[in-house]
């Protein structure tokens, strides 16, 4: 909470130099890192800025500062030591700023209470015994580590995140920590730094982190999300991240084209038809490899109807946890090879393979090879996209997003793929596209002149020819005059 302060007996003050009575309540706020708290409203008011005054210290010229303390009115010396005197009377604007802060009972200016988190230890303690702030060990703040997982614990617990969000969530903190270090004041992380840190994990190893545009743009919104709530914490005044653009998270050089048949030569050397079930409903159906096949149930499959019941851990909180969708053909051999004799609407389909993904992601990627290829990047997020586009191709995409629990919008970016023979052929005629010869001026044997207006011979220059063929209508050469 933030402390309130109020004085309500105070005496007469001192105000541009004439005697003022009442009462004065003030409050002091700033309940911030590291603590550069006002103590408590003022019974004496400053109308002059501290001026520096020059003593010797060890024969060398240092400074000090006179000025009446807030909360007894009595005159305070603050030494600040061997500085210069543009130094010294930098100082003297900041006591003034507290005192005047202290004495409308305002907040600290943003800036001015950055100055005093910075502080040295030993420095800060002079303004805690001038009267001017609170010590520091009024608010005890974590460093970084602490904090943020002290924070995704904090999600968990509340069921914001899944385990596994948090496992990704904890790949941020360690990159905030490796960089930063443990311990690392939240205050003392500044939008350079941040920028610095952002660049980092872009540089290749060992000056960086080497990661990817996506990764990259990943950990910059964790980050974001961890210092937001560090400002709805009062811990920072700003977010240092805020002010990085997050890249593109769209990365089409990831996407990859599994063909049926390719996937059908994969398949056939695994033998395991728990594992073979498991990749079929994600290249078929569309599921979330593991976690959606590893939630079915054998209640959730209605054979008769040709409808299964999809159970997504990731968009239940979105109140669309459960979706329906048809049982495509093409999964039923792999449904039927699984299916025991005798069982529960309540037992789940999957018993050998549950949990996290690397039980069986080897032994899918050692399948891949076997056939002769290079397993392709982002494994199991291909098969989903690839049974996304399949299914658009024989129905609405409306449709398709509602059997696979996607947005359209999102359908579009991230899961609609542009396949080889869509570029090679055009639908209708399976002609090309671009017929680059016809569009290749003829060259004859001997080169006419042209004229200004960019005929050649009385007739239309080819670069015309080809505008007019493209778009249909009669183009205007370029001539002096119309340029």
């Amino acid at each position: 909470m933030v402390p309130i302060h109020r004085r309500a007996d105070s005496p007469t003050c001192c105000v541009g130099g004439r005697p003022v009575g009442g009462r004065h309540r003030f409050i002091a706020s700033l309940f911030l890192l590291k603590s550069p708290t006002l103590p408590f409203s003022p019974k004496r008011v400053i109308t002059l800025m501290p001026n520096p005054l020059e003593y010797s210290k060890r024969g060398r010229k240092a400074y000090l500062l006179k000025h009446l303390r807030p909360d007894n009115g009595k005159r305070t010396t603050m030494r600040l030591g061997t500085i210069t005197k543009s130094q010294a009377k930098e100082i003297g604007v900041k006591v003034e700023q507290v005192l005047n802060t202290i004495k409308y009972g305002l907040l600290l200016p943003a800036e001015l209470h950055h100055w005093l988190s910075q502080l040295e230890e030993k420095t800060y303690d002079k303004f805690v015994k001038g009267g001017l702030v609170l010590p520091r060990t009024a608010t005890l703040v974590p460093g970084l580590e602490r904090f943020i997982t002290d924070y995704c614990h904090d999600q968990v617990a509340a069921g914001t995140w899944k385990p596994r969000t948090q496992e990704i969530r904890k790949q941020c903190v360690r990159d905030l920590v490796r960089y930063f270090g443990a311990d690392k004041k939240l205050m003392a992380i500044t939008p350079g730094d941040a920028d610095d840190w952002f660049l980092w994990l872009q540089k290749d190893i060992p000056a960086g982190r080497g990661l990817s545009t996506v990764t990259v743009a990943k950990r910059l919104k964790d980050a974001k999300q961890f210092f937001a709530y560090a400002m709805r914490k009062k811990h920072v005044e700003v977010n240092p991240f805020d002010g990085i653009r997050v890249p593109s998270q769209d990365n089409p050089d990831r996407a990859a084209e599994i063909t049926t048949q390719t996937f059908s030569r994969v398949l056939e050397r695994i033998d395991h038809p728990e594992l073979r079930l498991i990749l079929a409903l994600g290249r078929y159906g569309g599921l979330r490899i593991p976690s959606e096949p590893t939630a079915l149930r054998w209640g959730d499959i209605d054979f008769e109807k040709t409808t299964m019941q999809i159970r997504s851990p990731k968009t239940e909180r979105h109140s669309n946890a459960i979706r329906r969708c048809p049982i495509f053909p093409e999964l039923v051999p792999f449904l039927l090879a699984v299916r025991p004799e005798a069982f529960s609407a309540t037992d789940f389909v999957l018993t050998e393979f549950r949990g996290n993904s690397g039980k069986y992601r080897k032994r899918f990627e050692s399948a891949i090879r076997s056939v002769g290829l290079v397993p392709w990047p982002r494994l199991f997020h291909n098969l989903r996209a690839n049974a996304f586009t399949d299914l658009c191709d024989r129905n609405s995409m409306a449709q398709v997003c509602k059997w696979l629990g996607n947005s359209i919008r999102m359908g579009e970016k991230h899961y609609l793929l542009i396949r080889q023979h869509e570029y090679d052929h055009s639908r209708s005629g399976g002609t090309p596209i671009v017929d680059f010869d016809s569009l290749t001026p003829s060259r004859g044997s001997g080169e006419a002149k042209r004229d200004k207006s960019g005929t050649k011979n009385g007739t239309v220059s080819s670069g015309q020819e080809h505008s007019q063929r493209l778009t249909g209508v009669n183009q205007p050469s370029k001539t002096r005059g119309n340029q």
